[in-house]
């Protein structure tokens, strides 16, 4: 006795096909949930992003709001979401996963831009075009400096302390 191997379905052929040319996707249209819950976790986080910008006029989040939790946990760790989940229970709120996601990498971009400028305000160049860095700490009721430089040069970055004085003394002798 033979067994007869059953033909795919046609909507299983199609959900494939999308699966496989996911990178095309663009406005998902009146697409049925049940298709893309299927299609849409074969997507990269830019490729979501750009199927739901595209999609306007039609929310998406019940298809892919645990699909941003995830992209959230990849890039920021268990540790945020379970933060950003005990805030939620504080403020008795709902959140889509894509707002917070996008939200949290708006605080990164200001925190990254509050370190450039505090470090511009130390960093700055000299005349023969290599950069210093001036790091002042203070101890105690006295105020002793640590100077330590930075010299870019040719694709190189060196770190070098200044010589303490016991070794600039040593040297005069």
């Amino acid at each position: 006795m033979t067994m007869m191997h059953m033909a795919p379905y046609l909507v299983d052929l199609c959900v494939q096909k999308a699966i496989d040319n996911v990178r095309f996707l663009g406005d998902v249209g009146e697409t049925e949930f049940h298709l893309l819950q299927r299609i849409l976790p074969h997507c990269s986080l830019e490729q979501l992003m750009h199927v739901e910008n595209l999609s306007q006029g039609r929310d998406l989040s019940p298809v892919t709001d645990k699909l941003w939790k995830r992209f959230y946990k990849i890039q920021f760790g268990e540790k945020s979401i379970n933060q950003v989940v005990q805030d939620m229970k504080l403020r008795n709120g709902t959140f889509k996963w894509k707002q917070l996601y996008e939200a949290k990498l708006e605080e990164l971009e200001e925190t990254q831009q509050k370190l450039f400028k505090r470090i511009g305000q130390y960093l700055y160049l000299k005349e023969d075009g290599t950069a210093r860095l001036q790091y002042q700490k203070n101890f105690g009721k006295r105020n002793h400096k640590k100077k330590t430089e930075v010299k870019l040069g040719t694709g190189q970055l060196s770190v070098c302390r200044r010589p303490s004085s016991l070794l600039q003394h040593q040297e005069i002798n």
